[in-house]
């Protein structure tokens, strides 16, 4: 499989999910609606018409921040609790989409339709959530293999160095080899989540195991087309943090003019993560000969133990 064509395919599978990705948007501006409106309200109460909140909305302002948590901090205390349990049922509800946005990106014809997107986010929750935990596990095993050292290295480096750039540059080297390390069980993660699905399995551990033999196997063609995937989405970071860092709220418009801007960013991941999968799916089914599901009959029958394809 051609690495341009499977980055295409993923663009057009995404250009084709509009209304999957406006769904999925309408459904987490939802969720954050939920905490984001009664936090308004406490904000309304407590600041009353001061301009004085524009300049928390505009980066961090310590003697803003201060004085607000001096007056206000009280009638805010109750929305930490509330946001990390949002975040948590966030995290486990994407694992929930995720397989909806798999399971009609698999189909050959890409045809959207509410009940077969929660037929696929209910079919395959539980071992999606499985391969979540594996997910976390590692990463937890990587943040201790990584910065564990680290912190032993950077302390008796921090005796004898001439220089604090040494140890900048020591635990930016760390840094890197720590995301390194977490992109690659991502990946891993994310084509484990392809195996089951083409495979019809359940297995989370065994298609875990399948899938880092093929991100190993495939090392180059996987890393290749990540790194091509990851230039839009960098580049729209970049573009947000520029606009967010040049414009400043003074005024109900601009303050609208943001929340539209952030919006549209939020509506762009989603998007941006169709295509991802829709690129993963096309480079993986295509260096198997997999045949994607449609009304169709299925002309290959897939080895999934072998990774082979049985003509």
């Amino acid at each position: 499989m051609n690495l341009l064509k499977a980055y295409s395919k993923g663009f057009t599978t995404a250009v084709k999910s509009k209304k999957m990705t406006s769904l999925i948007y309408l459904i987490i501006l939802l969720l954050g609606l939920t905490v984001a409106v009664p936090f308004f309200r406490v904000m309304k109460n407590e600041m009353g018409y001061s301009m004085s909140v524009y300049s928390l909305l505009h980066g961090f302002d310590f003697t803003s921040y201060s004085d607000f948590l001096l007056h206000s901090g009280k009638a805010i205390k109750p929305f930490t609790s509330i946001i990390f349990w949002i975040s948590i049922f966030y995290i486990i509800f994407s694992v929930f989409l995720s397989g909806g946005i798999l399971h009609i990106i698999y189909n050959k014809e890409n045809k959207f339709s509410l009940k077969e997107f929660f037929y696929g986010c209910g079919n395959y929750i539980l071992p999606f959530l499985k391969l979540a935990l594996i997910n976390f596990i590692l990463q937890v095993i990587i943040l201790v293999i990584v910065y564990f050292p680290l912190t032993l290295i950077l302390t008796g480096l921090s005796k004898s160095v001439e220089s604090e750039a040494t140890l900048v540059y020591v635990f930016i080297a760390g840094v890197v080899v720590q995301l390194i390390l977490s992109s690659l069980i991502f990946l891993i993660s994310d084509y484990s989540k392809v195996i089951m699905f083409v495979n019809e399995s359940r297995k989370a551990i065994a298609s875990f195991w399948l899938s880092t033999k093929f991100v190993f196997r495939y090392f180059f063609k996987v890393v290749f087309l990540f790194l091509l995937l990851l230039i839009l989405p960098i580049s729209a970071i970049a573009a947000y943090l520029i606009f967010s860092q040049e414009i400043f709220i003074r005024s109900k418009i601009t303050f609208l003019v943001v929340v539209l801007v952030q919006q549209v960013f939020v509506w762009l991941r989603v998007w941006f993560k169709i295509w991802f999968w829709g690129s993963e799916l096309s480079l993986f089914t295509g260096i198997f000969n997999i045949v994607r599901k449609s009304d169709s009959e299925i002309e290959e029958e897939w080895n999934v133990e072998e990774l082979t394809v049985d003509s």
